[in-house]
């Protein structure tokens, strides 16, 4: 899921007038961090190294 989301947001092609999205601050910020646990090749959900 998180990656679905990670790609929705930033995928330019999905970015487009075709899909509109309005997710909470607090999610925004969730995602944010999930994002960087994953390029620090870390399980996004616990830390902990793949």
């Amino acid at each position: 899921m998180a990656e679905f989301l990670r790609r929705l947001l930033t995928d330019e092609e999905l970015q487009e007038e075709t899909i509109g999205v309005v997710l909470p601050r607090a999610l925004l910020h969730q995602l944010a961090w999930e994002k960087r646990r994953w390029e620090a090749s870390l399980d996004p959900s616990t830390g902990e190294p793949w």
